[in-house]
């Protein structure tokens, strides 16, 4: 046991056991610094030249391997990772001094990217104190030139935490979209859940692109609306989130394409943008939860719409929280403003049943899809949250 170091492998190992993918492989020959390394980085010092043999390790049937593999360092760059020695002993003579300068070029401007990171990690987090030390949230006039860069992430937050949250999320978007681009992705594949009528005028949609929710942890990716459904619900005098495109059109596929597009195109990134069924995507987010619920649902935790509407009639809101609190699959799905919201499917009927988390008042909501119930939701919380008093000096 100790510290170890990840080495991305530069192509994927089969395990001889499981068939399972080895894409990693861990070493105790560099800094030990719990880093992670792929070809092309600079694990070492720029003295070090040498070959490493490290083991390959099954995560799944927890085997190590028959076969190693070697890594070669050149000048402390990992230049290759070879499965036997006589191909290392190769990479190791035939690595060029061109081919090894325009490399440090690269490790240079990452170093480079690292350090305005660090800087706007920095930068970030002075103007977070000086927000809520000084309470400038509380004031009138919030468009403070100050907080040009970050605003948007102070403004409608409820706490520092959650100005914290917007900007990592935020942060860890833009960084997966650089490296899906240097990955070769030219092209991202979006959808969206939502049962939409092309041409209508008041909607919203939360749109799905597969590779951001996992990287990034996302329940979705984009929220989209019109400008119509936007004014006509309680965040519409909020500053919006940085995931939160308004468009000013009827409903489409393709409007949202082009939002998202243009999305990406303000923030230098260059990708094509293309719709896809549900079907033909990964179900990644929000859908995954919910898809491996149901099909974990037992047929006895399930409550029939119409023993739930009797009930409701018998006893009232009280009865309906109460059976909501008694059903062993109840999780805290929505989160808005600081509160939480559960969800809970109903597999004979298609209902979705909830309420607000963590409060002492009993707020219940219900819908038949996910999307009605976070409206439900959100509502519920901009009614419970009093308006901000402003004292005028």
């Amino acid at each position: 046991m100790g510290m170890f170091d990840t080495i991305v492998l530069d192509r994927d190992f089969q395990c001889v056991k499981c068939k399972n993918i080895i894409s990693s492989t861990q070493t105790k020959s560099f800094d030990n610094t719990l880093d992670e390394y792929k070809v092309k980085d600079c694990p070492a010092h720029a003295e070090d030249i040498r070959i490493i043999k490290e083991e390959l390790f099954c995560e799944k049937c927890r085997e190590f391997q028959p076969y190693p593999v070697y890594l070669v360092v050149n000048r402390g760059i990992l230049t290759g990772i070879s499965d036997s020695l006589h191909k290392a002993k190769e990479s190791l003579d035939d690595l060029n001094k061109e081919k090894l300068i325009l490399w440090y070029h690269d490790l240079y401007h990452k170093y480079i990217k690292q350090k305005n990171d660090t800087n706007n990690y920095q930068k970030f987090l002075y103007d977070l104190r000086e927000w809520w030390s000084e309470q400038k949230y509380k004031q009138k006039n919030k468009d403070n030139l100050f907080f040009l860069f970050f605003s948007h992430h102070f403004k409608g937050a409820i706490s520092p935490i959650e100005s914290v949250e917007r900007f990592l999320t935020y942060t860890k978007m833009r960084h997966t979209l650089n490296r899906l681009w240097e990955e070769g992705h030219e092209e991202l594949l979006i959808y969206h859940p939502e049962q939409i009528e092309t041409g209508e005028e008041e909607w919203f949609a939360d749109v799905y692109q597969d590779d951001m929710n996992e990287r990034c942890d996302l329940n979705w990716t984009w929220s989209v609306a019109s400008k119509k459904f936007h004014m006509s619900h309680d965040e519409a005098n909020e500053e919006p989130l940085d995931w939160s495109i308004i468009v000013d059109e009827p409903y489409s596929e393709e409007v949202i394409c082009q939002a998202v597009l243009k999305w990406l195109r303000e923030r230098g990134f260059h990708f094509k943008v293309k719709m896809i069924s549900v079907e033909a995507s990964r179900r990644t987010g929000m859908l995954k939860i919910l898809e491996e619920r149901l099909s974990n649902l037992k047929e006895e935790e399930c409550i029939p719409h119409e023993e739930v509407k009797e009930k409701l009639k018998l006893f009232g809101v009280k009865t309906k929280a109460e059976m909501v609190d008694q059903l062993k699959n109840k999780t805290k799905v929505f989160y808005y403003k600081g509160f939480y919201g559960s969800l809970v499917p109903c597999v004979e009927t298609g209902m979705l049943v909830g309420k607000i988390e963590g409060i002492n008042e009993i707020i219940p909501y219900e819908g038949k899809t996910v999307y009605e119930c976070e409206n439900k939701f959100r509502e519920a919380v901009s009614k419970l949250i009093p308006k901000p008093v402003i004292l005028e000096p």
